[in-house]
């Protein structure tokens, strides 16, 4: 497990080369309903998506996946992954508030996760019931860490 708090963490957009490692980490976290190499790498070259990767000390440690319906103003958390070994790091708040940023930011104040896409996970189902009960996703996931 990695010490219980991250300060070093740089949240920025994916690159293609990111890649590999996006793919390992959606590997870690599900067992199921993975998305492809070939998915990753058209959400990456898409303006209809966006990806943010969180990275310390050179290793990536989670990605928030956001995409965007043309015409409306929704930003749709469609995938979420933190590394097993992260968790409880403080991590996930913060990727969570930056992707929450970057979808106001890119397309206004609707923003909402996508719970099919976690069912496979007890972190996500808690997180999502949480977000359920709050009106921002920092106050949502403040208990998980």
């Amino acid at each position: 497990m990695l010490s219980s708090s991250l300060p070093d963490v740089e949240i920025r957009l994916a690159q293609m080369s990111d890649l590999p490692d996006l793919l390992r980490l959606e590997n870690a976290c599900f067992s199921g309903d993975r998305i492809s190499r070939r998915s990753f790498r058209r959400f990456l070259e898409s303006a209809g998506a966006s990806c943010l990767v969180a990275e310390a000390n050179g290793q990536m440690l989670g990605y928030a996946l956001l995409l965007f319906r043309s015409g409306t103003a929704l930003a749709r958390l469609y995938s979420f992954a933190v590394d097993p070994a992260a968790r409880g790091s403080g991590l996930s708040r913060r990727l969570l508030a930056a992707a929450e940023a970057e979808g106001k930011n890119l397309r206004g104040d609707y923003y909402f996760p996508d719970p099919e896409r976690y069912v496979d996970s007890a972190l996500h189902d808690k997180m999502y019931v949480r977000l359920g009960e709050h009106e921002t996703i920092e106050d949502a996931i403040a208990v998980i860490g």
